[in-house]
């Protein structure tokens, strides 16, 4: 029975007059009563329950009493129940002893007597009461024996580990005699960091093993803790090693304290920090380098926390944002000083700095405090720790206005030399179709003084076709128009690469036919659209093109014969980019300088024949349309420039 648990009685008896008595009588008494109608309810209702007493009748229906008792008493897995019978009259001797020998201990006679069924019932109570405290009493006997030995046991593992704990601690543990500060222990540890076996340590003093002064202070540090009874921290100390020199300890020296209250040893934790100094003092002297550099830097550079955070900044962003004041920046969030339009961008870079380590040179517009604007080519790289954890972004920003406006004037400066170039072939572009014009008239005049009059359908036929010349002359003088103006303020479109490709063919064409070069066009019609500067666009074109005519040339110089001269203009495409290719069979490149040519003012070209900037500044127009452009060439084969761009629906 659980502690605190009120003791079961069994009331059996078929008789519902005798068990409402029962019960009345019992219920002054503080037990649980389980009640029964026979003798087989009786023994479904005390299964797995532990009866401190049972009342029952002799004469029930099926199984009587003593039956009933028989079965409860031979349970092996019950103690003995205590058994009075309730019976109707005085049985025989022999009867009675039938019942005693059943296992009863008692009887009572109907009808019954409250006092005298109360008074029997209590003794029985008590009975169960003292058995179940004698019990309890032995149970906690034997907890308290099992609690001693395992007591014993885990102090005896408990010294164990606590040695070996000791031995094994990376930190040198010794510890004094406080009367004469003699060594009385010492750990494996402390062997190692002072040279010395312990067998040769124990029972010696500071003064065995150090010179005087360093002993003196040593002793004079152990006498004031055992003297004061607290505990010393000293953060820095050094000692002279036997193998390894000098030392630097940080040691904690602490008084053990008897039952008495007296100091009666003392305990010294050592630890050997002299790597950990010679660390912080590098650390020390790379944070100077780190400032040094950050200060001189002649780029504006930023270091901010993962989420953006500003944590330290060159003085150069002072002088790029236009403020004296750092303070304007530390602490703040990078992104309050990205205007809203570049925001999306921004967040782009800095994912992709999380995923790739590094984004280089992308271009933003920022704003100044006086809100002037600026363009500034922005570099992130990603801070790792030790372990490879991002800790933090560093942010390269360098103003580019001026390089930009530098640049824009190259684009002017490359566009006018093309206009100059293309001039010969604008004169082949607009004669023909003036030759047709002055043609057309002329025969219409012919017809006019030899007929008096002209058929009408003739008449249409000649002025339709003057009128087309002359709208292909409008065409032409209008887009070479367009192709020279500034475009700086242009905004950037959606375009057709394919249109601009015919539109650049188409102000050259009359001059490749001239020059007898072929040209094969093979266009895509679902290339995607991008978004961009279509006249920019066209002057890469036009500049492949050029470049190609002229390496005709070079191979007609180089070979001393003619040859077909051809080019391939084609475009192509996948779920994400455009690919434009031109192609052509001329002196090629060599491959000693084909990794330069597209550095500004480079030029494989004689003196005199082109500037130099041509490739580099198609190759900037197709940076800026977020592409690339690759060349493979076969010296005295040919050339393949092979342009990728992105469409205008994959995010950038």
């Amino acid at each position: 029975m659980e502690p605190g648990a009120k003791p079961n009685i069994l009331v059996a008896d078929d008789e519902v007059t005798n068990l409402h008595l029962l019960k009345t009588i019992l219920k002054a008494l503080d037990v649980n009563l389980i009640v029964a109608k026979s003798g087989l309810e009786a023994l479904s209702k005390i299964q797995d329950q532990e009866i401190a007493l049972a009342l029952l009748d002799i004469c029930m229906p099926g199984m009587d009493g003593v039956e009933l008792v028989k079965i409860i008493q031979n349970d092996k897995s019950r103690e003995k129940v205590p058994i009075i019978f309730i019976i109707a009259h005085t049985k025989d001797e022999l009867e009675l002893e039938k019942c005693y020998e059943s296992g009863a201990v008692d009887f009572i006679l109907k009808p019954f007597r409250k006092k005298i069924l109360l008074g029997k019932v209590k003794v029985f109570l008590e009975l169960y009461r003292q058995k179940q405290q004698i019990r309890e009493h032995h149970l906690s006997l034997e907890q308290t024996v099992s609690e001693l030995v395992q007591s014993n046991k885990s102090l005896q593992e408990s010294e164990a580990m606590l040695n070996n704990i000791i031995e094994n601690l990376p930190l040198m543990l010794f510890i004094k005699e406080a009367k004469n500060l003699s060594f009385v222990r010492f750990n494996k540890a402390g062997e190692e960091l002072l040279g010395y076996q312990r067998e040769a340590l124990i029972g010696k003093t500071d003064y065995d093993f150090f010179p005087a002064e360093e002993a003196d202070f040593f002793i004079a540090n152990d006498r004031k803790v055992l003297e004061t009874r607290m505990l010393k921290d000293i953060p820095e100390e050094k000692i002279q090693s036997k193998h390894n020199g000098e030392r630097i300890l940080h040691t904690q020296k602490i008084p053990i304290i008897n039952s008495e209250g007296q100091a009666e040893y003392l305990l010294v934790i050592s630890e050997d920090i002299t790597s950990k100094k010679q660390i912080e003092n590098a650390l020390r002297e790379s944070e100077k380098m780190y400032r040094t550099l950050l200060s001189a830097s002649p780029e504006g550079i930023i270091i901010m926390d993962l989420k953006g955070r500003i944590t330290e900044i060159s003085n150069i962003i002072l002088e790029i944002f236009g403020t004296e004041n750092k303070n304007e920046f530390i602490g703040a969030f990078f992104f309050h000083i990205i205007p809203r339009a570049e925001m999306k961008k921004m967040k782009d870079v800095l994912r992709r700095t999380r995923s790739e380590g590094l984004v280089q040179n992308t271009e933003f517009i920022l704003t100044r405090k006086n809100q002037s604007q600026f363009i500034c080519e922005l570099s992130t790289t990603l801070i790792q720790e030790a372990d490879g954890k991002p800790k933090a972004y560093m942010a390269i920003i360098r103003d580019i206005s001026q390089r930009k406006k530098i640049e824009q004037q190259l684009i002017r400066t490359e566009r006018m030399v093309s206009l100059g170039e293309m001039a010969s072939a604008m004169a082949h572009e607009i004669n023909q179709p003036l030759l047709s014009v002055s043609l057309g008239i002329e025969n219409l005049f012919l017809k006019i003084q030899q007929a008096k009059a002209v058929d009408e359908t003739y008449f249409h036929n000649k002025s339709e076709k003057i009128f087309e010349d002359i709208l292909r002359i409008g065409r032409i003088i209008d887009h070479v128009r367009a192709f020279s103006r500034d475009h700086d303020d242009y905004i950037s479109t959606s375009f057709d690469i394919n249109g601009s490709i015919k539109n650049a063919i188409s102000m050259i064409s009359e001059q490749f036919k001239y020059h007898r070069i072929g040209m094969t066009i093979k266009l895509d019609k679902k290339v995607h659209p991008i978004i961009g500067n279509s006249y920019r666009f066209e002057q890469v074109i036009l500049n492949l093109l050029t470049n190609a005519k002229d390496a005709f040339e070079e191979k007609m110089e180089t070979s001393k014969s003619d040859f077909e001269k051809t080019i391939v203009i084609r475009t192509y495409h996948d779920d994400h980019t455009n690919f434009i290719e031109v192609k052509d069979n001329g002196n090629g490149i060599k491959p000693d300088v084909i990794d330069r040519i597209m550095f500004p003012f480079y030029t494989t070209k004689e003196a005199g024949k082109g500037t130099g900037l041509g490739l580099s500044i198609s190759f900037g127009i197709i940076k800026e349309l977020n592409g690339n452009i690759e060349v493979e060439s076969d010296h005295l084969r040919g050339t393949l420039f092979r342009i990728s761009l992105p469409a205008k629906d994959v995010k950038q």
